[in-house]
């Protein structure tokens, strides 16, 4: 489970998060929406660790994040998987190279075992056959795809996803929505879902979040002409 506490970030005189609280149940996908510039990814890295907050606590099975020791966090990390909003490819490595960046970085697993990971992620994103392309050979929905095999490749506990959505065509967006939600039903996989997107939020969320001028409330629905 994880628990976010009394979470505070500025930027100069900027407030982004003033108090921010809420919690994240086993095999459960909580979405936080907003419009961009609400402070939804600087959120997201901070539960993720890769910021940290002027003021808070995030607890991660009832321990709190800035209490662990450097080994702990490091062993952390490694349960969770971050998919970023612009997938963050490398653009001189394939396909199967940049699904297995974490797998060379954090295992001593051997070639054969490495290999059948790595398959076995390209299948459940619907990518096999594709993994000697590049990048450069990837339409945006395809490297979203990629990214979140990526995010996979040491099989995570948790999974944060930073507008896994944004300027895709509705056909992927359904796609994405479905492997998202079968992360959760088939692999037992918590996630947290930053979005300004409503529709995706509806099919995916267990529980929805506003985040608005620095705070969040949790919301039962929410109508579209309201949201926007």
């Amino acid at each position: 489970m994880i628990k976010v506490a009394e979470i505070h970030k500025k930027f100069g005189d900027q407030v982004v998060l003033a108090g921010v609280s809420f919690e994240v149940a086993e095999k459960e996908i909580v979405v936080i929406l907003g419009p961009s510039g609400t402070g939804k990814t600087v959120l997201l890295k901070i539960i993720a660790g890769l910021i940290s907050p002027d003021a808070g606590e995030i607890f991660f099975n009832g321990k709190s994040l800035y209490q662990m020791a450097s080994d702990e966090i490091y062993e952390l990390r490694k349960k969770i998987g971050f998919v970023f909003q612009n997938s963050a490819l490398f653009d001189s490595l394939r396909v199967d190279e940049n699904i297995g960046i974490a797998i060379e970085e954090h295992t001593d697993w051997k070639r054969e075992k490495k290999r059948e990971r790595i398959n076995q992620i390209l299948k459940i994103i619907g990518m096999s056959g594709k993994e000697r392309l590049y990048p450069r050979d990837l339409s945006g929905g395809m490297m979203k795809l990629v990214g979140i095999g990526r995010a996979l490749a040491l099989d995570p506990a948790y999974l944060f996803y930073d507008e896994p959505t944004v300027g895709l065509d509705p056909i992927m967006k359904s796609r994405i929505a479905e492997l998202i939600v079968s992360f959760r039903d088939h692999y037992q996989k918590s996630g947290i879902v930053v979005t300004h997107d409503l529709e995706t939020a509806r099919l995916i969320g267990s529980k929805l979040y506003m985040l608005k001028s620095g705070k969040i409330e949790e919301i039962s629905t929410i109508e579209r002409e309201k949201y926007e």
